[in-house]
């Protein structure tokens, strides 16, 4: 009874000091542009989003603008804007961070559209999926499979005198 006790006033005490800015809450504006997203497409949505985290750090519309720049067909991809939001997206404390990292390892093993190849960065991003035990079910094995690619372009070229000690 004692610790029901202590864990509801601690949970009060939390609900009381941490300002709503903290905690992840979407509101009507981030509703309305994921809306016109679905209905008109990512070219009309994506300054919606920008406004939205120009106003507010929101890293739902920060990760919006991340998955648009790098994954939508009938808008110019543009990985080193995508790269930019989903980084800022991982700046956040208690988010889901797994996508945002699988994406941005994705991007910087292929290169391209405005973002430097660098498997070092790429090799990083799935080794840290791959040690945290990634559990999505969908996409578990894709971190593995990355990270056996990335390893062996890095290896490309090496020969066996160069790897022995």
């Amino acid at each position: 009874m004692k610790t029901t006790i202590i864990f509801f006033l601690f949970s009060v005490f939390l609900f009381i000091s941490v300002p709503a800015g903290l905690v992840n809450a979407a509101g009507p504006e981030y509703d309305q542009a994921y809306a016109v997203y679905q209905n008109q497409g990512a070219g009309t949505a994506a300054p919606l989003f920008k406004k939205i985290v120009e106003n507010k750090p929101d890293p739902d519309a920060m990760w919006m603008l991340g998955y648009i720049y790098k994954n939508q067909a009938n808008f110019d991809t543009m990985y080193a804007e995508s790269a930019k939001w989903y980084k800022n997206y991982l700046q956040f404390p208690f988010v889901k961070k797994d996508f945002a990292m699988h994406e941005l390892g994705q991007i910087y093993k292929t290169g391209g559209y405005g973002v430097e190849k660098d498997l070092i960065k790429a090799r990083i991003y799935f080794e840290t999926l791959v040690e945290s035990g990634w559990s999505d079910p969908n996409y578990a094995r894709y971190p593995v499979n990355d990270l056996t690619e990335v390893m062996g372009e890095q290896m490309a070229g090496y020969t066996k005198d160069d790897t022995d000690y």
